[in-house]
């Protein structure tokens, strides 16, 4: 609850989280576009936007903006 409430709070565009169900939890409840970042272990899951690397995701975002 508090990062869903923080994210609204600061009225974020996006989010980067590295925990499936925090990440999978903010994409049902907020408006931001959630990005995971992934282990190898669980990249199996189902999320739309995630990935393993750090980098990889902030070149998503600036593909975005």
């Amino acid at each position: 609850k508090y990062k869903e409430r923080i994210i609204g709070e600061l009225e974020l565009d996006c989010y980067v989280e590295d925990n499936w169900g925090i990440a999978s939890y903010l994409a049902k409840k907020t408006r931001a576009k959630i990005f995971w970042i992934s282990n190898a272990a669980d990249f199996h899951l189902d999320f739309p936007d995630k990935y393993l690397h750090f980098h990889q995701v902030v070149a998503r975002i600036k593909e975005l903006i």
